[in-house]
């Protein structure tokens, strides 16, 4: 058995993990799809760093990214920003994968 610290868990293997518990717990295709798109997007931004490496700050500056600087890539060539859902949909991701535990961030947010 592996009894490495979850603190030297590397964001990708994070993501797989979390998108296989999601599957699991039964949620639908779709959601577990979108799950993971918004996670995978996340590493892409922010690196495969390890897990303990990440802090609120980081994770804050990628919403706001979205928010602000992201272009989405969509069939229409529409380069609007993303809708309020959208954003709400990454948020609640973000905190989901944060395992149930409410960052500082989250409190910033609102």
């Amino acid at each position: 058995m592996n009894r490495r610290s979850l603190n030297s868990l590397p964001l990708g293997k994070a993501i797989t993990g979390f998108v296989n518990y999601k599957t699991a717990e039964g949620l639908s295709d779709r959601s577990v799809d979108s799950y993971k798109r918004i996670l995978e997007h996340w590493a892409e931004y922010a690196g495969n760093k390890h897990v303990a490496q990440f802090t609120d700050h980081n994770i804050n500056a990628y919403l706001v990214y979205m928010r602000n600087d992201y272009i989405p890539s969509r069939w229409s060539r529409d380069t609007r920003t993303l809708s309020p859902k959208t954003l709400r949909n990454i948020w609640i991701t973000m905190c989901s994968f944060s395992a149930g535990q409410t960052p500082s961030f989250i409190s910033k947010a609102r």
